[in-house]
């Protein structure tokens, strides 16, 4: 979610293999040249992606402008038992949130954020760090789609 380049779509493709689909959702049109990208707002993706994908990735979720509503729309996407991967640093911070990236919060305070608005849907798999962090609150937090 919020794939820009597609760096990411790339990498996954890379690493997971040729035959997996992997896609991208990103706002801005001009994305449309890239291969396997949906051009959508991320806090309103279209109902035919609901339940359809073994994971969600994201390190973009700072750039929300209403975080809880964009996590649902993701968690709607996930097959049962399927991933939500937040990338998160010191740069998803409070201090760091402006207009461009309005959802600032603390690497130690996301996961239990998470947790309370939607414990019902999720459940956290594992808090994980990077091999080569950027910092030391460089995690990635993965929780997994519920019944």
């Amino acid at each position: 979610m919020g794939s820009r380049s597609g760096e990411e779509q790339t990498l996954f493709h890379e690493f997971l293999g040729k035959k997996l689909k992997v896609f991208g959702v990103e706002l801005q049109s001009d994305a449309k040249s890239l291969p396997n990208t949906i051009i959508a707002d991320f806090h309103y993706l279209p109902k035919k992606l609901f339940g359809k994908f073994d994971f969600v990735y994201s390190n973009s979720h700072d750039q929300s402008f209403n975080p809880k509503l964009a996590l649902e729309a993701w968690i709607k996407c996930l097959k049962i038992d399927g991933l939500l991967i937040l990338e998160h640093s010191r740069s998803h911070g409070k201090s760091r949130a402006n207009r461009q990236d309005p959802f600032g919060v603390e690497t130690e305070i996301l996961p239990f954020l998470i947790m309370v608005w939607f414990s019902a849907n999720l459940r956290l798999e594992g808090i994980y760090e990077p091999s080569k962090p950027f910092d030391n609150a460089h995690k990635y937090f993965v929780f997994s789609k519920k019944i």
